[in-house]
């Protein structure tokens, strides 16, 4: 390996990654003082493929990377992998530029009105497992996929929620037609629905199994992220329907919309009924 690789870490050579330039092996346990256990991983890793990566720089002797969704791992392999990995990392970044995340605040973004709509709508679901919203973190990133997430037992972030944008559930029992709904409202739901997995597991569970008797009755999905993203994700999109349109996912879904229920403190539990995954065509 040459000196002076990588402009941006502005020098690094093979002594100061020998470590995982010797190690090649992946999915190995590494302790680094102030990160604690990591795993190695190669170049073609799925969290460690170059266009996956925000950073890297090397500790300890190790080449350490940072994800561009907060992963860390420890990259190994031959000195010229090693290198083109680098080069790689550094061409996408100039490419792609990481996101600018910022506060949001009504006087520079707007939209006031939305970003209520989604915090009130997160409030509404806490209220279901009896817990307070405690932390609501909102900001404006120019990743448009940034993702919101829930921040432990008591609070959620949520990205780009000022915007006037629209996400859509089904509407029929065949998933022909769809409707509309806010997203910024149905960002909160969903995220704060991840929340009730920890508080309410068993019932968030059943949602899930729900979910995967209707796929092998090739029945729809509630949303196109439900059908892209599986069912964890698709047990949140029930919580955000149920929360919005509790009248329509009761039509559309029955089975879907008493798996909630029950999980939101509303209902019964329905897997008291006899076979509760059999609703009326």
């Amino acid at each position: 390996m040459q000196r002076n690789l990588v402009r941006r870490n502005p020098a690094i050579d093979a002594g100061d990654i020998a470590k995982s330039l010797a190690a090649r092996e992946p999915y190995k346990k590494v302790n680094l003082p102030g990160h604690g256990t990591l795993w190695t991983d190669t170049p073609e890793g799925d969290d460690s493929f170059p266009p996956a990566i925000a950073s890297y720089a090397p500790k300890d002797g190790w080449l350490l990377y940072t994800g561009r969704d907060g992963s860390v791992g420890i990259i190994v392999g031959s000195p010229e992998d090693v290198q083109n990995w680098m080069l790689a990392v550094d061409e996408n970044l100039a490419r792609h530029p990481l996101a600018v995340e910022e506060p949001w605040r009504e006087a520079k973004h707007g939209g006031a009105d939305h970003v209520a709509s989604a915090i009130e709508a997160a409030r509404t679901v806490f209220a279901k497992f009896g817990q307070p919203l405690r932390q609501v973190k909102v900001a404006v990133s120019t990743d448009h996929m940034a993702p919101s997430h829930p921040m432990g037992v008591d609070g959620i972030s949520l990205v780009n929620v000022h915007q006037p944008a629209k996400a859509r559930f089904i509407a029929d029992r065949k998933g022909t037609q769809e409707v509309v709904v806010p997203r910024p409202a149905k960002v909160g739901a969903h995220e704060a629905s991840h929340v009730g997995f920890g508080l309410r597991n068993d019932a968030a569970h059943y949602v899930i199994e729900v979910l995967k008797a209707r796929q092998t009755a090739e029945k729809p999905y509630l949303s196109t992220y439900h059908a892209f993203m599986g069912h964890a994700e698709g047990a949140a999109e029930a919580g955000a329907f149920y929360t919005l349109l509790p009248d329509l996912l009761r039509e559309v879904a029955p089975e879907v919309h008493d798996a909630v229920a029950w999980w939101f403190g509303d209902g019964p539990d329905p897997r008291q009924r006899a076979n509760p995954h059999r609703y009326r065509k």
